[in-house]
């Protein structure tokens, strides 16, 4: 094969990646707003059982403030807090409803919260609880993030 014809090859190769990138991968900006804010939901989840705090808290406005005086600070310590005495921490989102207006948008769902301890922690949970929340986002700079939430255990 001569260099030319490597060199065709190559770059209808990678357009070819491109194009199927493009429809396999929508931008940011061809999601629905739902669609951006279960991804919010997924990051939550994946964030609390890596135990990423600062991912916990991107996702969070900075004016964070809840229905029991908590601010984005408060979070951040007690997101801490969760963290030390566990091994293990896992959020699972079930019955979830999404209604947007405009910049605003009302997550009505159900979290299930595991934590390990012990030698097992990370492999079997040795507690769980159900919370109902009511989650309120706002949009902001093209970003959907946490202004505050309510919750109840569900007992």
């Amino acid at each position: 094969m001569t260099y030319s014809k490597a060199l065709i090859t190559a770059l209808c190769a990678l357009l070819a990646a491109v194009v199927l990138y493009k429809f396999s991968c929508p931008d940011r900006k061809d999601l629905s707003d739902e669609e951006m804010i279960r991804q919010i939901l997924d990051k939550a989840q994946v964030y609390a059982g890596d135990r990423d705090r600062e991912g916990l808290l991107s996702l969070v406005a900075d004016d964070y403030s809840d229905d029991q005086g908590m601010k984005k600070n408060d979070l951040s310590r007690l997101i801490a807090f969760w963290f030390l005495r566990s091994k293990s921490i896992g959020v699972h989102f079930m019955h979830t409803s999404i209604k947007v207006t405009g910049n605003n948008a009302r997550v009505d769902t159900q979290a299930v919260l595991t934590r390990g301890t012990g030698a097992l922690g990370s492999v079997i949970p040795t507690d769980a609880s159900v919370y109902d929340l009511q989650i309120q986002l706002e949009r902001r700079d093209k970003q959907w993030k946490v202004v505050s939430h309510r919750r109840a255990r569900v007992r």
